[in-house]
């Protein structure tokens, strides 16, 4: 109206600030969850495995909304030259640092090959040890050093 236009619906920053405000919601509300579900009235009522199924697949929700949330914040800031000042990258791009490497290696750990053994871990599986080669077997079976 003050610029004398008719029609001042620019569609691109419409859609940008609906998923940027949706992600901040979303978000909000996921780290809420997370919030009472690690308060001790609630996870003292919470078998370990419920409490860990919350925490860590709630937990990885949150952080990706919320770092979705920072870089929607930025969304074309990140290629234009005026917000390198003193070739710092935007403020955004320095907070989402951080977040970004944290879901880079849940990603990386998330193959089976990688995310089978982690989850027998998990759950108290340890490697059978392995006889060294200067161990020595005992007439009843308990394993010794050679001396």
């Amino acid at each position: 109206v003050q610029k004398n236009q008719e029609d001042s619906w620019v569609s691109e920053d419409v859609w940008r600030i609906e998923i940027y405000i949706s992600l901040g919601i979303l978000s909000m509300g996921l780290l809420a969850v997370l919030a009472v579900s690690s308060l001790p009235s609630v996870s003292d009522r919470l078998s370990w495995r419920e409490f860990t199924c919350i925490q860590r697949s709630v937990g990885y929700m949150a952080l990706l909304l919320g770092t979705a949330h920072a870089l929607v914040l930025g969304w074309s800031g990140w290629v234009d030259p005026r917000r390198y000042v003193w070739y710092t990258p935007p403020s955004f791009i320095l907070a989402c640092l951080l977040p970004l490497a944290v879901l880079l290696v849940r990603a990386a750990l998330l193959p089976p090959c990688l995310s089978n053994r982690l989850e027998l871990i998990r759950r108290g599986w340890e490697r059978p040890a392995r006889p060294t080669p200067h161990s020595v077997r005992n007439g009843d079976g308990v394993t010794g050093l050679k001396l």
